[in-house]
């Protein structure tokens, strides 16, 4: 009789503190998070009331982007934030009315391409006077070679 006793009470505990707590007006937002090749690690999801902007729950997304958060029933500002280092931009789908267990699934943008987006910034003009320069260059170095193997 003790050992079951004992049995109930761990098992209670474990009940009582591992299961996320869900009341009858809470509901279960699941999804995925597309990040364009990016790593997940570090990014969040926050929900905020769309009326009041109060952060209601916010929750890291798992490295291959899945989520799954518990909310009040309600109208939410639901928002995406990557970490600052892996270049991507934060998004927002705005007064998502959640009243039933629902999936959203986001895709976050491609972070810029810093090397073209410097290329794109270069007048062309200066690329063709730099290719001009580079092959006055390596036209006149062939031609100093061809010279010096005929002698």
């Amino acid at each position: 009789m003790k050992e079951k006793i004992i049995f109930l009470a761990f098992f209670s505990l474990i009940f009582f503190f591992f299961v996320p707590p869900v009341f009858a007006d809470d509901v279960v937002v699941a999804g995925k998070v597309d990040n364009m090749g990016s790593t997940t690690v570090g990014s969040k999801i926050v929900f905020k009331d769309s009326a009041s902007q109060q952060e209601v729950v916010t929750k890291e997304i798992d490295p291959l982007g899945a989520y799954v958060v518990y909310v009040p029933q309600g109208t939410y500002d639901i928002s995406i934030v990557p970490p600052t280092q892996n270049g991507l931009k934060s998004i927002t789908k705005k007064n998502q009315k959640i009243t039933t267990d629902t999936q959203s699934n986001f895709t976050l943008p491609s972070p810029p391409n810093t090397f073209n987006s410097q290329l794109q910034s270069i007048p062309m003009n200066m690329v063709y006077a730099a290719a001009g320069i580079m092959l006055l260059l390596i036209l006149g170095i062939s031609y100093f070679v061809w010279k010096k193997n005929i002698k």
